[in-house]
């Protein structure tokens, strides 16, 4: 038995970075505007703490809203979510 478990669509962005990611990041996530109707998962090695600063700072530069990923928070559109330090995201 086949089950429909696709309800909607969604197009997201992926983003994995590591040593000199931030920089990089900041500049792919500062060129995204808000007519693209997509949602950026980033996970960005750093250790607790620093990644809701890196957050607050992203967003303060960004046409998109970006926070500090929390469980069991829904993904929405024009959002950027980037995964707290120290964690893994997954996404159901």
């Amino acid at each position: 038995m086949v089950h429909n478990v696709l309800k909607s669509r969604r197009d997201i962005i992926l983003i994995g970075a590591s040593t000199g990611g931030p920089n990089a990041i900041e500049k792919v996530i500062s060129e995204l505007t808000t007519d693209l109707d997509i949602s950026v998962l980033v996970v960005q090695h750093m250790p607790s703490g620093f990644t809701k600063a890196f957050a607050e700072r992203l967003n303060k530069k960004c046409a998109l809203d970006v926070l500090e990923g929390s469980d069991g928070i829904k993904i929405e559109k024009n959002k950027v979510y980037i995964a707290p330090g120290g964690f893994l995201m997954t996404v159901e």
